[in-house]
C-alpha cells in the first residue's frame, strides 16, 4: 500500500501556479493529517517561490527531449 497526497499551491492573487505530489512508500511513516497539515504550512512558501522564478521554468514541451 502506498500513501498520497496532493496539494494545489496558490500565488499571493490566489492563482493556482502549481501541484505538490507526495508519495509515501511506507503509509505507516506519515498520518494523513499530518501531510495535510506540513502541505498548508510549505504551500504559501512554495507559491511565493513558483512565483518568483516563473520567468526561468520552462514548459514541458521545451524540456521533453533534454533526458531531465
Amino acid at each position: 500500500m502506498v500513501l498520497y497526497a496532493v496539494k494545489r499551491i496558490d500565488n499571493a492573487s490566489g492563482t493556482a501556479v502549481a501541484v505538490i505530489v507526495v508519495e509515501a512508500r511506507d503509509p505507516e511513516a506519515f498520518s494523513e493529517d499530518m501531510l495535510k497539515n506540513e502541505l498548508q504550512f510549505s504551500s504559501e512558501d512554495f507559491g511565493k517561490m513558483v512565483d518568483t522564478l516563473r520567468d526561468h521554468i520552462p514548459e514541458p514541451s521545451e524540456v521533453e527531449g533534454l533526458q531531465l
